[in-house]
């Protein structure tokens, strides 16, 4: 008998041991400390689990122990390259249902700024740039979604891109910089 199985996020596959889980939720929270009891309770893991976790994160170098008196507060190491991969790919992750809305419009998404980079804090937006030969829609499906105020969206036309190296170097340069997410197939 073969188990047929129910669609679910890839978060849960992905951040499902609780070092994952303690892991992805400090990175979700970067610009802050924490204590193991504000960890747990953000992620709903026994005592121990995170005591256990936070030590190997620790060790692992992915997470940074800082103690005051007999406080232990703990923070993500945005200084290690894994790190910075592992915000990507959690960003990614985010965006990935909005993607499905606009992908069919578009000739290319780019994922450009510090949530390219994994450099980005909580605070941070999400800039999307989408090359489609109707901005207009595609802005009109990012406007609906949950993620839209969030989101610092810039849709062009292929033509308009072209001149867009001449009028602003500089946005050129940080969007061709970026992490091409989606191409059409030609």
């Amino acid at each position: 008998m073969s188990k047929i199985l129910e669609y679910q996020e890839p978060q849960q596959h992905l951040f499902s041991t609780n070092y994952q889980k303690i892991l992805k939720h400090l990175v979700d929270h970067p610009s802050g400390e924490h204590t193991e009891k504000e960890v747990q309770e953000a992620t709903s893991i026994s005592r121990a689990g995170v005591n256990f976790a936070l030590r190997a994160l620790v060790k692992d170098g992915l997470v940074r122990l800082q103690k005051r008196g007999k406080m232990s507060f703990y923070s993500v190491s945005l200084e290690n390259p894994l790190v910075r991969q592992i915000k990507v790919i959690i960003n990614l992750l985010k965006i990935e249902p909005l993607l499905s809305t606009i992908k069919y419009l578009a000739e290319r998404i780019i994922l450009f700024g510090s949530s390219a980079t994994g450099t980005n804090i909580e605070e941070s937006d999400i800039d999307l740039f989408v090359l489609t030969n109707n901005p207009r829609e595609a802005l009109k499906r990012i406007s609906g979604h949950p993620l839209a105020e969030r989101i610092q969206f810039v849709a062009k036309k292929p033509i308009d891109f072209v001149s867009l190296k001449k009028k602003d170097p500089v946005f050129y340069d940080e969007v061709s910089r970026g992490l091409l997410i989606w191409e059409k197939k030609k």
